[in-house]
């Protein structure tokens, strides 16, 4: 299928001739690179470079001459090549940072090579393979708690991820008490302080959170936690039967008893205060009432956020076989405080809050509606993780973030007279998506200034994708926006999908990966995996995802490059945006507001088809 032939909801200036001729090269050149042409490659690519006054093709050319001088063995000239993309556009930085610290690790030079590492990972945090090699090179320096924590994040994106698996547990039977090691959020006391009597609380609807979900949603089971609230609280059964009462900032803990599976509670003492088999409510007596929550002990290797977090409302702990699950119900307003902070990066303009304080109420009520088996079973209404939308109370909220939720105070989305879900993501890349036939209300929209009819749209994927985001998209001209979350470069070894493409039919080595059906909106929906003993497809966003790189590809708005060894055999992708690319650009709605926008134009403008309605 020919990319040029694909009507893609994107919109960038024409081409001009000569940055048409610099892709033709460009792309030629990956082509000599793939086929171990290296000296054809090279001229391609220096052609490319003196003919483009793009700075995306002339960093696209200078990467591939860096890895056309590794494959000719030199080092020095590829480290030079490096250093001048670095120079030709924001984007580029996190692949050049990684080549270079290959190179200096290749070298030995492991301290200037953690360097480059730390760089490119804090432009892009989610690049597995930077995370692998970089605990790889604190294992050689005997760091190694540093390389455990590594691993833990790496483990934390894919719980399947054999190399990390063997690798963290190898240091664990090396490191003492290796937990304490982990990388968590760690409070020391709750930060809210208690007053009023809770009697004056308001009356207002309540929502039921699972706590300590998995990224699948599916609340985590505990084997221990421990407790503080910052009020005098009683331990109930049900709502009337009081077992016990506890002091303001005394430390609690919860247990599953191992002999008859129910919950036991035990204070600073380590007295046995409470024990039952059914749910048991720790109420506060207090307002605003909270509990922190910390060293929360999972039942077996269940992927959730174990870091500590203070939560407004009541605790209930319901025993179940195995472990007990913790549910945090309080008012609905103030679950929207922490998860519309959380949703944001703090800091972000007070019309940005307000936009995304109404997504996320939509979202929460909508989900709230839904039956789902794993929610269910911990009787709760939402989950904690990003699946819901994440939510870890007061730690996340902001000023500005609670007064949005205020301010918008029952606001939601309606279509055709109907509550809806307005889903939100990172950075839209330059083109939002459109939902498919259970979210028709979602439509694809240019994030610009301007949205072009479908038939004047341009049809050159590879220029858009594999260029420096246009100025003129809301998504890049935020402040504080990083650059990698527009325009993004990933390098996965091809032995990592061949071990998973093999699990899910036998096509032998990978000789290249196709796109074969994209969205509206430009995003990969089925994708051709070509190998030595067949072809294997594969369809939808979470399956494209899991299969080129678990719990962290950015996003599906990607091309493929074909396969290069470097030295490795890798297949190169080029991408955009961060997230499914549905609803809410948050990058872009901080850009909107920055530039003075108001909420409502914000959410007019990525959700056209929408009204905001006073819930009933």
């Amino acid at each position: 299928m020919s990319w040029r032939a694909l009507a893609l909801c994107l919109a960038v200036s024409a081409p001009t001739a000569a940055q048409n001729q610099a892709l033709s090269l460009n792309e030629t050149a990956w082509e000599n690179l793939s086929q171990g042409k290296a000296k054809e490659a090279a001229d391609h690519f220096k052609q490319a470079l003196e003919r483009s006054s793009s700075s995306g093709q002339q960093a696209q050319a200078r990467l591939g001459l860096a890895l056309t001088a590794l494959k000719q063995s030199k080092p020095d000239l590829a480290l030079e090549e490096l250093r001048q993309a670095l120079s030709n556009g924001p984007y580029i930085l996190p692949a050049a940072y990684l080549q270079i610290a290959r190179i200096h690790a290749k070298r030995g030079e492991t301290k200037a090579a953690l360097s480059y590492l730390r760089q490119s990972l804090e432009l892009d945090p989610g690049n597995v393979q930077a995370l692998k090699e970089m605990a790889g090179l604190y294992g050689l320096i005997k760091e190694k708690a540093a390389a455990w924590r590594l691993y833990q994040q790496v483990l934390a994106l894919d719980p399947a991820d054999d190399e990390a698996l063997r690798a963290a547990g190898r240091l664990a039977k090396e490191m003492p008490d290796v937990e304490k090691y982990r990388s968590v959020r760690r409070l020391n006391r709750p930060l809210l302080a208690a007053q009023a009597p809770e009697k004056s609380r308001p009356t207002g609807e309540l929502i039921r959170v699972g706590l300590f979900s998995s990224p699948k949603g599916v609340p985590g089971a505990l084997r221990s936690l421990r407790l503080t609230s910052n009020s005098p609280f009683e331990i109930m059964i049900g709502s009337s039967a009081v077992l016990a009462q506890g002091e303001a900032y005394e430390g609690w803990e919860a247990r599953l008893a191992p002999d008859n599976e129910a919950v036991e509670l035990r204070d600073s003492g380590r007295n046995l205060r409470a024990s039952s088999r059914e749910p048991l409510r720790l109420v506060p007596l207090r307002r605003p009432g909270s509990f922190l929550l910390q060293e929360a002990r999972l039942e077996g290797e269940q992927p959730a956020d174990p870091g500590d977090r203070e939560l407004r409302g009541y605790i209930e702990l319901r025993p179940q076989a195995g472990g007990f699950y913790a549910v945090n119900e309080l008012p609905f307003s103030e679950y929207l405080y922490g998860a519309v902070g959380a949703a944001l990066p703090p800091g972000s303009p007070a019309e940005a809050y307000k936009a995304q304080a109404v997504v996320c109420r939509s979202l929460a009520l909508w989900l709230k509606s839904r039956s789902k088996a794993g929610l269910s079973a911990a009787s709760a209404d939402l989950c904690d993780s990003a699946v819901c939308q994440k939510y870890i109370g007061v730690s996340a909220e902001m000023r500005e973030a609670s007064q949005a939720v205020d301010a918008t105070q029952d606001l939601v989305f309606a279509f055709e007279g109907h509550l809806v879900p307005a889903f939100y993501h990172e950075n839209c890349g330059g083109t939002t998506e459109q939902g498919g036939q259970d979210l028709a209300h979602l439509a694809s929209v240019r994030d610009g200034s301007a949205s072009p009819k479908p038939d004047a749209l341009p049809d050159n994927f590879e220029a858009w994708v594999r260029e420096a985001p246009p100025r003129d998209i809301f998504c890049q001209a935020g402040r504080s926006i990083p650059i990698a979350q527009s325009r993004w470069i990933r390098f996965i070894k091809v032995s990592e999908l061949e071990r998973r493409a093999n699990m899910i039919g036998e096509v032998g080595s990978i000789k290249a990966l196709a796109v074969t059906e994209r969205s509206p909106g430009g995003r990969v929906r089925r994708l051709e995996i070509r190998g030595s003993r067949g072809s294997a497809f594969l369809e939808g966003e979470k399956a494209i995802a899991d299969f080129l790189s678990p719990g962290s590809l950015s996003s599906t708005l990607f091309s493929p490059g074909p396969v290069i060894s470097i030295p490795e055999p890798s297949i190169v992708l080029w991408g955009a945006g961060s997230g499914s690319g549905l609803g809410l650009c948050q990058a872009g709605a901080m850009a909107l507001a920055q530039q003075g926008r108001d909420w409502r134009a914000i959410l007019a403008h990525y959700f056209p088809r929408l009204k905001i309605e006073k819930r009933p």
